[in-house]
């Protein structure tokens, strides 16, 4: 997405040249001043569109960088749980089962069948950003 957005820069900046051309033109009356407006009007129009353009780059890289740091805030949280997991005793371990929703269902003759969800949301918006403290969700699963 650096290149699209350097792509834009250059058109932005080329469209300005334009318009100093084009002053120069009419300055220097090679045109009227009813041209220069049709293309001071070409030019506005097209500026707002690669505004428009890189603002939407802007914004979907923004996206990317948010999904990102969200990816990183699970693995740390899954990496926290994992290290602290072998130290609870089977109360805790229940509970912590619990806290992640998975539920472990098994009738004779059937297949084990394990259901779970990460809670996402809770984990991003409380997780540490590279400070290597412990987390704030789930105190009692994490050690914290």
């Amino acid at each position: 997405m650096t290149k699209e957005r350097q792509a834009i820069e250059k058109a932005l900046a080329a469209l300005e040249r334009e318009a100093q051309r084009w002053d120069e033109a009419y300055a220097h009356e090679v045109i009227d001043i009813a041209e220069l407006k049709t293309k001071k009007l070409d030019i506005t129009d097209r500026k707002q569109r690669l505004f428009a353009q890189q603002e939407a780059v802007e914004s979907s890289m923004l996206a990317a960088q948010q999904s990102q740091a969200k990816a990183r805030d699970i693995l740390l949280y899954c990496q926290q749980v994992t290290e602290r997991l072998h130290t609870l005793d089977v109360p805790h371990k229940r509970q912590a089962l619990e806290a992640l929703g998975i539920r472990v269902t098994w009738a004779s003759g059937e297949p084990v069948r394990i259901d779970g969800s990460i809670p996402l949301d809770a984990i991003a918006s409380s997780a540490p950003r590279h400070t290597g403290s412990s987390l704030n969700t789930a105190p009692r699963i994490c050690g914290g």
